[in-house]
């Protein structure tokens, strides 16, 4: 029986009261899931939701709203989504899930093979399962598994009331890299079709043709939110909520907040906030419609102020740096200044101005502040221009200099700062103080490099653009930390470089006041046992390997937490005899000084370590011999070793009693196991028994 025909037959039969007729279940649907993963993937969720569909003879099923953390793209996922499919299921009270030989589990744009899958769901809903998948690296395949549980929600509001459907919205994409404070907004004008269907308790919002590029990921595709709530207030559709949106591209979803009004004219207000956490990319993605939106609803219109008076300024952003301010009694132009929502360098005319009159360090001050800017854009050598731009603006003027903000609210806070590139540096006092803190081992852990700014103490440096600069760097850092070190705890006289924020330097006489930096000196020896050694039977000597040692002193700046370690190797000497090769070496019985010697590097002084060798004098046993004939040779066994001596040099053999030579070579210590042997040495044989 088809999954469509079951259906149908299941409505017929509840319109007409037969609840008590039996009918197959319908398993496909929306279920609560739990979720466990383990292996390569790692997380899951208590809350998640699995769909269960059926088409073309298979089952899929479709996770989502799990946390997942997966080692083999080191990407650590929140609200994400799977697709297991297809799968085959078998009927009867309950429905059998098994996979098929092409069964894949697909998340995040990963296909992983299902090496094996079982799930049972039975006739009021509830059910659990478990999966294996396997990723091929193409070297050794990673592997992970998934326990999951299953209990089927049953949806009530699926009664549609009223569909509607608008052509050609507008809308602008506000997106903030949420990796990063202070993101400029990126934007995509443009215009799409709306559907929006209302359940009857229930609502979706649907948008053809989205597309938004978050770095370099380009999303494509048409937005569904469903499950959202609605209310009518004179006539007005509110749209509400928090839910999922599936990202077709990656076979996973988002999450996604909406908040829109439809009017009875069938004017679109609002913005859905979706927010991207998909490997590396982390942003917030705000689409805006109607009202919200006009900043970016552009006509033609021509620009219409005399531009007399003119002040070159530069802007702290980093897109602009040759702005032009004009001021007259008709308002405030302000030209080319970057404006974050259409990615353009923009001219602003301000008219509803209101001017002070202010004093300052520096002289006589007017103080221009308005709220509301009109916005033009030169595109293709055409005027655009963007009505009623949301701005804070205050600008000071002194002696034809201007400096001053102007902060964007439209999108999202965007501050520039004016600053005129010849605004005149005023040294409240004669003298400058900084102090600045030196490492006098010589290892340069104060923490100063040559972009270092010092701070200034007591007295400060006013500039017009920025008020009072409080800080500043040295004009030869090197220079003036060799006169630092010279001047431990004194003063001394040095050039500094003021900077204001248009980048315009002027070099000022400061005093420096020297201190010596913070720094540990630890020195790490290690530690060193006697050695306790036995003599060779046949030398009567011992082998001793000589290491070399190295100390190591670990230098710390207690205040920027900055260290170094140097290492230093120390010499060697055995019974007051330098070795100058490392090695082994032969000590005959006795005892031994074995001395390591060094300097420390920032005390010069003098420093040692003694390990003491104990050789002790090798004791012959020969009771492990016998049936020993003639004794031209000694042959000793001790300890599993046959020893050869006095036998002039020549050549040793000894065979088994099979046949096999089990050693041929000079007169030495000859490593044996139990048996009887045949030795041959200096022309003689001899048959000895090890025991």
């Amino acid at each position: 029986m088809s999954k469509t025909f079951t259906k149908i037959l299941s409505t017929l039969m509840l319109l007409f009261g037969l609840l008590n007729a039996t009918f197959a279940a319908d398993y496909t649907g929306k279920y609560k899931a739990t979720m466990k993963f383990s292996g390569i993937a790692e997380g899951g969720s208590d809350n998640a939701i699995a769909n269960i569909s059926f088409a073309d003879g298979a089952y899929t099923i479709q996770f989502s709203g799990f946390d997942v953390k997966i080692q083999l793209m080191n990407a650590d996922l929140k609200k994400a989504s799977c697709t297991v499919t297809p799968l085959k299921g078998t009927e009867n009270d309950s429905l059998s899930l098994d996979k098929t030989s092409e069964s894949k589990l697909e998340i995040a744009g990963n296909k992983l093979n299902i090496d094996k899958l079982s799930a049972t769901i039975n006739a009021d809903g509830k059910g659990r399962g478990s999966l294996q998948a396997t990723y091929n690296t193409g070297f050794i395949p990673l592997n992970t598994t998934c326990d999951f549980t299953l209990e089927k929600i049953v949806e009530t509001d699926t009664i549609v009331t009223s569909e509607k459907n608008f052509d050609n919205v507008p809308f602008y994409n506000k997106v903030v890299d949420l990796s990063k404070p202070n993101d400029t907004t990126k934007t995509n004008n443009d215009s799409t079709a709306v559907g929006i269907t209302l359940f009857s308790k229930k609502a979706s919002f649907a948008m053809a043709n989205f597309e938004i590029s978050l770095g370099n990921l380009a999303l494509k595709q048409r937005i569904l939110l469903e499950n959202l709530q609605y209310s009518t207030v004179d006539e007005t559709i509110n749209i509400t909520g928090e839910t999922m949106m599936y990202v077709d591209q990656y076979k996973m979803t988002v999450p996604a907040v909406a908040n829109i009004t439809v009017s009875k004219d069938g004017v679109i207000n609002g913005t859905i906030d979706i927010t991207v956490n998909l490997f590396k990319y982390k942003y917030l993605v705000t689409v805006v419609f109607g009202k919200q939106a006009e900043g970016v609803v552009v006509e033609k219109k021509l620009l219409k102020y005399e531009k007399a008076g003119s002040v070159k300024v530069k802007s702290d952003s980093t897109f602009v740096n040759d702005s032009l301010i004009y001021i007259s009694d008709k308002g405030i132009l302000i030209e080319n200044i970057h404006y974050s929502v259409v990615s353009q360098t923009m001219t602003f005319l301000i008219t509803e101005v209101t001017a002070t009159e202010v004093n300052s360090p520096v002289g006589a001050e007017k103080n221009y502040t308005a709220k509301k800017a009109e916005a033009y854009i030169t595109v293709e050598n055409e005027t655009i221009y963007l009505k009623d731009v949301d701005i804070d603006l205050d600008i000071k003027a002194a002696k034809a200099s201007y400096f001053g903000k102007l902060t964007i609210s439209d999108a999202q806070s965007l501050t520039n700062n004016f600053i005129d590139i010849e605004a005149p540096f005023a040294v409240a006092t004669d003298t400058i103080v900084i102090s600045m803190s030196v490492d006098t081992t010589g290892n340069n852990l104060d923490g100063y490099t040559e972009k270092s700014t010092f701070a200034i103490a007591d007295n400060k440096i006013y500039d017009a653009a920025d008020g009072y600069i409080t800080s500043v760097r040295l004009k030869d850092l090197e220079s003036t930390k060799k006169q630092a070190l010279a001047n431990i705890n004194k003063r001394f006289v040095a050039i500094a470089i003021a900077t204001d924020k248009a980048g315009n330097e002027a070099e000022i006489e400061v005093s420096v006041a020297s201190s010596a930096a913070k720094i540990a000196i630890n020195e790490v020896i290690p530690t060193l046992s006697d050695l306790s050694l036995k003599a060779d039977s046949l030398t009567e000597k011992a082998s001793v390997k000589l290491d070399s040692l190295s100390i190591i002193y670990v230098v710390r700046n207690s205040e920027t937490g900055d260290s170094l370690v140097k290492y230093v190797a120390a010499k060697i000497t055995v019974d007051n005899k330098e070795i100058d090769t490392l090695g082994s070496i032969e000590l005959p019985a006795g005892k031994h000084e074995i001395k390591y010697t060094w300097t420390n590097p920032y005390t010069g002084e003098a420093k040692n370590l003694i390990q003491t060798a104990n050789v002790e004098k090798a004791n012959i046993d020969k009771s492990a011999i016998t049936n020993v004939a003639k004794r031209s040779a000694s042959v000793v066994y001790k300890n599993g070793y046959l020893y050869v001596d006095g036998a002039n040099d020549a050549n040793v053999q000894v065979i088994s009693l099979s046949g096999a030579t089990v050693y041929a070579g000079k007169a030495g210590a000859i490593d044996l196991h139990k048996g009887i042997y045949i030795v041959k040495v200096d022309g003689k044989a001899y048959k000895i028994i090890v025991k």
